[in-house]
């Protein structure tokens, strides 16, 4: 029985120049995540994420999932949460499609995964050696705000918030404490959020479910893409239910509390709850 969770969302962002915007306008897909060669080893890692632009559903036709050349579910509405089965040991592919009404491929992308003899293993961190996905937005507007919309502050980690402040006095004080130097940007809008050499980024559950979820996938490919270091800090996760994909991607991730799955994770710091304001 397949039960998917993809997260998928046609994106609308902002461009800065007439040929931007027709650049965009020819249909796109891209699968940020399960990554190209990415060896599944948990349950966590299922969450498939799925960049298209310029083509409407249902206006334009549906996204189709092939595994394995084998139809897998057809979406016909953005946005759509599901997860992907786990599979036998081995190689397998995933295909997204977007195919208008009469069953013509309009563009489609595709990804080579593994899955291991022994699973709910441990996760190696992702090395990006064999390169990033096509991040169809992102790319383009990162041609036009680098350097402007880029930070690059000697010694010092750039917060930036992505989420209402209701902790931020909590979290300063403990970077405060531990000696870390930062200075916060508040940055709410991910698709014009900056880049910083040295960044923690602050996402919330409670804000996640309510953005298109290949946003955050994006953003956080867009800081390896450029090189940098990136962190992410995860609140609100209180009922594990959070998308937590993206650990491997990131260098280091803090949280206030995570299940068993993660525990393992050498990258992963636990931080104390506190005050709200």
């Amino acid at each position: 029985k397949f039960v998917a969770e993809l997260f998928l969302w046609t994106s609308y962002f902002a461009l800065c120049s007439t040929s931007s915007l027709a650049d965009v306008e020819q249909p796109m897909v891209s699968i940020l995540h399960p990554l190209d060669n990415q060896m599944i080893y948990a349950s966590w890692q299922l969450t498939l994420v799925v960049n298209v632009h310029g083509f409407s559903v249902p206006t334009d036709g549906y996204i189709i999932l092939y595994i394995d050349d084998v139809k897998a579910a057809r979406f016909d509405q953005f946005p759509v949460t599901a997860t992907l089965p786990k599979l036998p040991p081995g190689q397998h592919t995933l295909v997204a499609s977007a195919q208008d009404r009469y069953g013509d491929v309009v563009a489609e992308d595709e990804v080579h995964i593994a899955f291991p003899s022994s699973y709910d293993s441990l996760p190696p961190a992702w090395d990006f050696s064999s390169g990033i996905p096509n991040i169809i937005n992102r790319s383009t507007i990162l041609r036009e705000i680098v350097p402007h919309n880029y930070m690059d502050v000697p010694d010092t980690v750039s917060v930036i918030w992505t989420c209402p402040d209701w902790e931020i006095d909590w979290i300063s004080e403990l970077l405060s404490n531990g000696g870390v130097s930062f200075h916060l940007v508040y940055a709410p809008d991910l698709a014009r959020a900056p880049l910083a050499r040295n960044a923690l980024v602050v996402v919330s559950q409670n804000d996640e479910r309510n953005r298109p979820p290949e946003l955050l996938a994006a953003y956080l490919l867009s800081f390896r893409a450029m090189g940098f270091r990136v962190g992410v800090l995860h609140l609100s996760d209180e009922d594990y239910s959070a998308p937590t994909y993206f650990y491997p991607w990131v260098h280091y991730v803090a949280r206030n509390h995570h299940p068993a799955t993660l525990a393992a994770l050498p990258h992963l710091v636990a931080l104390p709850l506190g005050y709200k304001r």
